[in-house]
């Protein structure tokens, strides 16, 4: 049988892939043995599927060899492709990455004794990349390679002056630290928001708390102008900030400013992470304060929605982004412009998350619009797997069999809402404390219009001032009706 990860590697190959490895295979440069570009031809005839039965080994031997079966023969001829197939993907890496391609060039004139011309060569590289911010770090991270290459050269080559030396060190120092707090702000942003959402069983924080503590930020930036390198350190440690303390509307503003003014010396991939920046930033901290910073959110997100920061062939919008975007377009009703975020958005969604993504979204959208079956009909197609997607999408269910006035329907989603609440012991806190008063206040609801009753005004006045749950605009909107 061919071994797993080979037939990993080949089923992610396209045709145009496939004439490549065909070519890669034929030259005598990468593959000297006839037997494994007959291998390779086999394999190309049970594209795309490579059931196992067609590489069984004898199958294949008295295909390629004939004569007397020898299992090691055929098991080394196996091994022997899967290897040349890894340098293939190594080698079309290195011809489609010019940055790749630069530092094999670098380093392999360096290896070859060739110190003058390596040093050119980083030299005429960090020429073409200043003032060009590659996405998350790169930029700083390349530099600081080639500044340790370039100081290397300059040794081995033994014509050296202390200039250029120290130039050289502070150089390698100053891309370093860039490195290092372009680096920590981001992951520490990061993983805050996965401990904040999620039921982490350990905590495997070692150096990160105390770090974070000790290192004086505010005083790091004081001290340097905003040219576009600083800048992109600047808004990955107030994207960490505004996360883990306290924002006032000043403080965003600012830190919009920070963005838009320096927009235009970013590449795209870091454009649409300062998008996600400022929405998750009002979202967390300025709009649980004032609803009305939902329409700062729809502002900024109109703003890079019309930068036009995807194409199909490159960039991928994050689900999180896709769904706080959709989202605040819909608090704000903007409901013409959620469809067509679904309709420009929903293509540059990973590959296996699209269908359920736009069902899910036409759910919610056509909800708002009061078309309650439709809505269902929508949801019904949804297939999560995370719990918190599971939750909402059974509010959402619960809300349009209310609107239908389908009271048993709304009771029975309802206790299946507590059910799993009860059950699952997946539920991070965050969500938890969410669910319990939306359940009670639901439960309300559906027992007044059921009855044609009036809603007791003590239960509104405790519903609006329970602080945070599931779907509460809705619940008080609709309370504010039966009372």
């Amino acid at each position: 049988m061919l071994p797993s990860n080979t037939v990993e590697i080949l089923k992610n190959l396209n045709k145009s892939d496939f004439k490549k490895l065909g070519d890669f295979l034929k030259s005598p440069y990468f593959n000297s043995k006839e037997t494994i570009y007959l291998l390779f031809k086999e394999i190309e005839k049970q594209s795309p599927e490579f059931e196992k039965e067609r590489f069984e080994y004898k199958r294949i031997y008295k295909k390629i060899y004939g004569g007397e079966y020898k299992e090691q023969t055929i098991k080394n001829l196996y091994s022997e492709f899967g290897g040349l197939l890894r340098k293939f993907i190594a080698h079309e890496r290195l011809e489609q990455n010019e940055n790749e391609y630069s530092f094999a060039v670098i380093n392999g004139l360096s290896d070859k004794k060739c110190y003058e011309q390596s040093n050119k060569f980083i030299e005429q590289k960090k020429n073409k990349d200043a003032g060009t911010m590659i996405p998350h770090g790169y930029y700083f991270l390349n530099n600081f390679v080639a500044d340790s290459k370039w100081i290397k050269n300059i040794l081995a080559m033994d014509k050296i002056s202390i200039d250029d030396y120290h130039y050289g060190v502070n150089s390698l120092l100053d891309n370093l630290i860039s490195l290092f707090t372009v680096t920590l702000f981001f992951y520490a942003r990061e993983d805050f928001l996965v401990l904040k959402a999620h039921n982490v069983k350990k905590n495997f924080d070692v150096y990160k708390t105390s770090f974070l503590e000790s290192f004086n930020a505010e005083k790091f930036f004081s001290k340097h102008n905003n040219t576009h390198e600083i800048s992109i350190l600047k808004i990955r440690y107030l994207a960490y900030k505004y996360v883990v303390s306290e924002m006032c509307e000043n403080e965003y503003k600012e830190f919009e400013k920070l963005i838009t003014d320096n927009i235009d010396n970013f590449p795209s991939e870091f454009k649409i992470e300062c998008w996600g920046n400022l929405v998750v930033t009002l979202i967390l901290k300025l709009i649980p304060k004032d609803k009305k910073y939902y329409n700062n959110a729809f502002k900024i997100s109109k703003y890079f929605d019309n930068l036009n920061l995807f194409n199909e062939s490159s960039e991928k919008i994050a689900i999180s982004l896709y769904r706080d975007v959709f989202g605040v377009a819909l608090m704000v009703k903007e409901f013409d412009w959620a469809q067509k975020f679904i309709e420009r958005y929903s293509v540059f969604l990973e590959e296996g998350s699209k269908e359920n993504e736009k069902n899910y979204s036409l759910g919610r959208l056509l909800f708002q619009q009061k078309k309650y079956e439709e809505s269902i009909e929508y949801l019904s197609k949804v297939k999560f797997h995370q719990v918190y997607e599971k939750i909402n999408v059974r509010f959402y269910y619960l809300m349009n069999y209310i609107e239908l006035k389908s009271y048993q329907s709304a009771i029975s989603m309802l206790n299946s809402i507590r059910q799993f609440y009860l059950e699952s012991k997946e539920i991070p806190e965050m969500f938890a404390v969410l669910i319990e008063n939306s359940l009670k206040f639901f439960r309300e609801i559906i027992r007044v219009e059921e009855n044609n009753k009036k809603l007791d005004y003590s239960v509104l006045k405790e519903a609006q001032n329970a602080g945070r749950y599931y779907q509460k605009q809705y619940i008080l909107a609709k309370m504010e009706k039966l009372v």
